[in-house]
């Protein structure tokens, strides 16, 4: 999975496009940690500095899936990686819309460079929040 983004990004760059933002998909909580660090280890190394788009595809709905979403995105978060970060649940919009709450508050409060917002309000499935000034606006600023 990393070796495949690497080589999309290498082609991208090929082109001269450089307007990436990079994710990963995964729906088990182990694997989206393992790509994601060997992901982030990988890009710098190679000096690559774009952004880092978390979520764990499928989460799934309830306790569950708050749980794969807190685990996943939250562990990342806390070893400062990702940029902009999705939470997939298959639940009604206020149920997202409280967990969201609780998450910001614990992942985000009193960072004042995060915004949120219902990414896709008619599927009402993705609530997505990002940095408003990310690795990728300050390359796209410079």
């Amino acid at each position: 999975m990393v070796e495949s983004a690497l080589e999309v990004i290498r082609i991208c760059e090929s082109l001269d496009f450089h307007n990436l933002v990079i994710s990963l998909k995964a729906s088990r909580v182990p694997v989206m940690l393992g790509a994601y660090r060997l992901l982030a280890q990988r890009m710098d190394d190679l000096g690559m500095d774009y952004p880092l788009h978390l979520g764990v595809t499928e989460a799934g709905d309830g306790e569950y899936g708050r749980i794969k979403s807190t685990a996943g995105i939250g562990t990342l978060l806390a070893e400062g990686i990702g940029d902009t970060i999705r939470v997939s649940l298959t639940e009604a919009p206020e149920k997202k819309s409280l967990y969201a709450t609780a998450f910001c508050k614990r992942w985000v409060c009193g960072k004042q460079w995060w915004s949120m917002s219902l990414a896709h309000p008619v599927a009402g499935r993705y609530l997505t929040w990002s940095r408003s000034c990310t690795k990728f606006e300050k390359q796209r600023n410079t």
